[in-house]
């Protein structure tokens, strides 16, 4: 379901969407219509904006989230807004690569709870971006995590996040991870750490990613519960 008062930012989120294999169940533009259309289309997953008219659009991610819909913040007013604990994923617009990821991301989680199912293969399309091959997944196991590090590049970085509430708070890190990264960064989890190789990137990629990351998990309950370091790679490693 897709909640947004802009008709044509809707038409986009349609695409990304459908192509994607996902049905558009509703769509709406003010907070009390999409409240109604949650509570009437039961959807999976609910894309939103916080700026709604006719009312709040976190009383709507709110209500979704306690049906036990899978809700994707995608708002330009996130600086603002600190209040987006309901959500399973917070996504500042315009950055369409990282609603994609965690559609990609969250679709990649069972049915039975928090748990992704990472053995499936990602529903993107194969091919390469930069001239570098896509994940297999959006979280990879750790034979596929590791084949991409011996052929990084020199410029790629090493993110490595260390979350001291143990490997559950770890996996939610990694669905906001996920959606902070590019499309073709890769990701692993290894226990209570979550292991990012930024490929294609500039040198300052793991600071401005680890700063989306922090606004992203901010208001959650292990948004101060990691530390994070990371590698430049240079020409003789």
């Amino acid at each position: 379901m897709l909640c947004d008062d802009d008709a044509h930012l809707r038409v986009v989120l349609r695409g990304i969407v459908r192509e994607r294999g996902h049905e558009v169940v509703g769509e709406a533009e003010t907070a009390d219509d999409s409240k109604g259309l949650v509570a009437t289309s039961n959807p999976d997953a609910v894309i939103i904006d916080l700026a709604l008219r006719q009312g709040s659009g976190i009383d709507v991610g709110r209500m979704a989230s306690a049906q036990g819909c899978r809700v994707i913040v995608f708002s330009a007013f996130l600086d603002s807004i600190s209040d987006t604990d309901f959500a399973d994923a917070v996504i500042p617009k315009p950055d369409f690569f990282a609603l994609e990821a965690a559609i990609d991301a969250l679709t990649m989680r069972t049915a039975s709870g928090d748990q992704w199912d990472r053995g499936q293969p990602d529903r993107r399309a194969s091919g390469t971006v930069s001239g570098r091959p896509l994940p297999p997944a959006p979280v990879e196991p750790p034979d596929a995590f590791y084949q991409a590090l011996d052929t990084v590049q020199p410029g790629d970085s090493l993110l490595l996040i260390d979350v001291s509430g143990g490997p559950d708070a770890a996996e939610a890190l990694a669905i906001a991870a996920r959606g902070v990264i590019r499309p073709h960064d890769h990701l692993m989890l290894r226990g209570p750490q979550v292991a990012l190789l930024l490929v294609s990137g500039s040198p300052d990629a793991a600071f401005a990613v680890a700063a989306r990351l922090t606004t992203a998990t901010e208001s959650t309950p292990y948004g101060g519960d990691w530390q994070w370091r990371h590698h430049v790679f240079t020409a003789d490693e």
